[in-house]
């Protein structure tokens, strides 16, 4: 019975052995890079992503779904 439960615990720490050595986070952004992704140096070409950030922006001052002026009214104090 002794012979069992040493036998159970070899396994489980064999187990947590790979389990650890596995989750490892060496060269992390390596693996997980989308290879058709936009990588920073492209985006800021053409000034990217200064207009981006300008839309966003614009979207909150020239809102364009329905009621949304009337809500940015109400939120900034208006009557």
């Amino acid at each position: 019975m002794i012979k069992y439960y040493r036998l159970i615990n070899y396994i489980i720490l064999v187990t947590v052995g790979i389990l650890l050595s596995a989750g490892c986070t060496n060269g992390f952004e390596e693996i997980n890079k989308d290879p058709y992704g936009v990588t920073k140096d492209e985006a800021s070409r053409d000034a990217y992503s200064e207009s981006a950030a300008m839309l966003a922006i614009q979207s909150w001052v020239i809102p364009t779904f329905p009621n949304a002026c009337q809500f940015t009214e109400c939120l900034l104090g208006g009557n």
